[in-house]
């Protein structure tokens, strides 16, 4: 039997065999498609093609998908997971769920489609995911991950400014709003503070209009909600002109940054950087994308030959910090479960700023970008030790940070590595030290020896030499013997009469 392709040339051969059936013992969706058999003697001098039949498989049930009660939720707050799925040929009841933390099991299969955590922890953030079985069938579908973030239960509000200038004219307009986080389904009231002193008190509207600025609307304002901490101060400035260099109160790694050369009047505009002058992008505007620290510095602007603006000091904040390399546990053992995070912190005006992780050993990437911080081995073994780092981006790639490289070996083998290679190496020499002492003092005795048995006094040898009557012949230094060395030495007799010396073993 055969289950053909469109075209007839690429069938796809399934059976082949003395048998008129075909069997699947477990058919899947992906079976689907139009079947038919052929018949033939076994020189094939006979073949006969069957008509073709469609056969679709209905899916028994839908690819699963994770719902989550609250994201991002507030630590200590309850978290209700569902794996939701549509059953087509089965009944629910037929179905068994499990649930999964950063690739570790939460709860087994069971019939209950939901996995419930009473107080959720800041730990608790990471990848979730579900599966569906049919355990008689023997089918098991695997939910896409969903990445949860717990946030701290008393999140500090952030005040922002609509438009986004930090100085405006007088009879400009301005809106703050004080941005919290999740508030676990509870409706927050606000406070509002000018200079320190509070000027509303628990109102249900997060945001404080100024409909006319005056200059007496200058100062620092904050926000709270509730019990929270009061936010990071920001500075409002109103000034009666002529001309103002605007740019936003903040500004981060990764950030579009607008500055505008803003009056009353018109006029060319020229912006400077550090007293360098800067050309302008849109007219009065100065855009720049993604910004990174190198932007820091003093910026003013001028329209034609009369306004100059006062300097303003943009100082570019670090959106996250240099991620680092941490391993649990450590010691490490072979066979353990091995966890190693890609540990960063971000700004705490920015902490909802999503970012993404990859990991890295040896320079390959064992990890492409995802939303979890964390990379598990289960079991870890020799082809997991190595040289491990990480890296961190916005999910736009503006920032990207490296971390620094992280040996992980087994427990033992950095001892090894860094103490005992340095030993080696040491004992080694010393070896190499008395060796070659034991030669020269075996060479300074051989020496000795062979003078003494030329029956001439050193003394007397010494003498002759002085006076050129005669030269004698020095000992050439061998290698200390041993157990084994038959080297050929001079003897204590005299030349021979070809003036060759007589050769006899040593000791003989």
């Amino acid at each position: 039997m055969e289950r053909p392709y469109n075209n007839p040339e690429n069938w796809n051969e399934v059976q082949r065999s003395l048998s008129s059936e075909y069997r699947l013992p477990s058919v899947r969706v992906y079976d689907s498609g139009e079947y038919h058999c052929a018949a033939a003697t076994p020189d094939n001098t006979v073949y006969r093609w069957s008509s073709t039949i469609t056969i679709q498989i209905p899916e028994m049930f839908s690819k699963p998908e994770l719902r989550v009660s609250s994201n991002p939720i507030t630590e200590g707050s309850a978290l209700t997971l569902t794996c939701g799925t549509t059953p087509s040929t089965v009944s629910t009841g037929e179905l068994q769920f499990a649930f999964y933390w950063d690739g570790q099991e939460l709860q087994g299969f069971t019939s209950s489609n939901q996995y419930r955590v009473y107080s959720v922890q800041l730990e608790d953030s990471g990848n979730y995911s579900c599966e569906v079985q049919h355990p008689a069938k023997r089918i098991l579908k695997t939910s896409e991950l969903f990445y949860i973030q717990v946030v701290g239960g008393a999140v500090r509000p952030v005040v922002s400014l609509s438009p986004n200038w930090a100085n405006i004219l007088t009879g400009d307009w301005v809106t703050l709003t004080c941005d919290v986080g999740s508030t676990a389904g509870t409706a927050p009231r606000y406070s509002w503070y000018k200079d320190n002193k509070m000027m509303n008190k628990d109102t249900p509207t997060k945001e404080y209009i100024i409909y006319y600025a005056l200059e007496t609307n200058s100062g620092t304002y904050q926000c709270q909600t509730g019990t929270s901490e009061r936010s990071e101060p920001v500075s409002l400035s109103v000034t009666d002109g002529p001309l103002i260099l605007q740019a936003p109160p903040y500004v981060y790694e990764g950030d579009s940054l607008t500055m505008r050369c803003y009056s009353k009047s018109g006029g060319d505009t020229v912006f400077y950087k550090d007293n360098n002058p800067v050309a302008p992008t849109y007219g009065d505007q100065l855009h720049t994308e993604g910004v990174n620290m190198t932007v820091t510095g003093t910026y003013r602007c001028s329209k034609g030959k009369t306004y100059q603006s006062d300097s303003v000091f943009i100082s570019v904040r670090e959106l996250f910090s240099r991620p680092e390399i941490k391993v649990r546990p450590s010691p490490l053992a072979e066979g353990s479960n091995m966890t190693i995070t890609c540990d960063t912190a971000l700004h705490p005006s920015r902490i909802t700023t999503p970012l993404q992780f990859a990991f890295y050993i040896n320079g390959n990437t064992v990890r492409e970008f995802s939303l979890s911080r964390i990379y598990r081995v289960y079991s870890a073994g020799p082809g997991d030790w190595g040289d491990y780092s990480c890296a961190v981006r916005t999910p736009t790639g503006t920032v990207l940070k490296l971390s620094n490289v992280t040996q992980i070996h087994e427990k033992g083998k950095n001892f090894l590595l860094s103490v005992g290679l340095p030993l080696l190496v040491i004992l080694i020499i010393i070896i190499a030290v008395g060796i070659y002492k034991l030669r020269h003092k075996a060479g300074q005795t051989r020496r000795s020896s062979d003078q003494s048995n030329t029956g001439i006094p050193l003394s007397e040898t010494q003498a002759l030499a002085e006076d050129g009557d005669s030269q004698p012949h020095p000992a050439s230094p061998a290698p200390p013997p041993t157990a084994t060395d038959n080297t050929l030495v001079p003897s204590a007799g005299g030349s021979s009469s070809d003036g060759t010396e007589d050769m006899k073993p040593e000791g003989i």
